[in-house]
């Protein structure tokens, strides 16, 4: 056994959500792209940091739409 206690019925019921969390990960994306967008108007992020960002959440919807995102 991995941990000595079990986890707590919080945990589970956290993780219960996943499914849930799945339908609104579309939703999610729009926000961080947004957000990126953001943090580039503001300086925080440069156009190469930006161009990252977006790569990435592209990579998360394609993994999405496939069902291989973990």
């Amino acid at each position: 056994m991995r941990f000595r206690e079990r986890p707590d019925p919080l945990f589970h019921r956290l993780n219960a959500s996943v499914e849930f969390d799945r339908r609104l990960a579309s939703h999610d994306l729009l926000g961080s792209r947004a957000h990126a967008h953001s943090l580039h108007a503001a300086g925080v992020l440069d156009d190469g940091e930006l161009k990252r960002m977006h790569e990435g959440l592209a990579e998360v919807a394609r993994e999405l739409e496939e069902g291989s995102f973990r």
